[in-house]
């Protein structure tokens, strides 16, 4: 590492600094780049394809430099199918939360317009972040002649609430 003070002291002026500074900047990223460049070769050259099935689990040599702490390399799987059971019979998973997420806000635009995004973000508040309830609320508000104002009560607090919700008047749960 180069130091300013070093630099100033054998006489050097500002420009003369900067070009040394930014000169070593540029080593050290190519350094890093020839790095990543390395291990990514060393990790394809080490992958194996899907088709290899007598092969169980794949090891990757170490890395050709030491991982910092704050960013350690990804660690190897433990099996070539993850998505798979001990007989090699593939899992099928559904569609992730943020899948259906990602849906629901697609469907909401669809039903309530373009600029529903912070609607519908109220409407899962409401329902206590339930992707089902949402959108069964944004289906049946399809059907509505005013779809808005339907999600807008929902919002407010219309509809149905969760059974734990129900109470007597006088704070007793059970039905109302």
């Amino acid at each position: 590492m180069i130091r300013i003070e070093d630099l100033r002291a054998a006489g050097l002026t500002s420009d003369q600094i900067a070009a040394v500074v930014e000169a070593s900047e540029h080593r050290e990223l190519r350094q890093n780049r020839e790095r990543q460049q390395r291990f990514r070769d060393r990790r394809n050259a080490n992958s194996v394809t899907r088709n290899e099935c007598n092969v169980t689990a794949v090891t990757l040599p170490p890395p050709p430099f030491p991982p910092s702490l704050n960013n350690p390399p990804p660690l190897p799987p433990t099996t070539l199918f993850p998505n798979s059971n001990e007989f090699g019979a593939v899992i099928e998973l559904g569609p992730t939360r943020a899948e259906q997420e990602r849906e629901l806000f697609r469907r909401g635009k669809q039903v309530l317009g373009k600029n529903a995004g912070g609607m519908i973000s109220a409407l899962l508040k409401s329902r206590e972040y339930d992707l089902a309830l949402s959108r069964a609320a944004i289906e049946t508000a399809s059907t509505k002649h005013d779809p808005r104002e339907y999600v807008a009560a929902l919002i407010k607090g219309g509809g149905a609430r969760p059974k734990a919700d129900r109470q007597w008047l006088n704070g007793i749960p059970g039905i109302i």
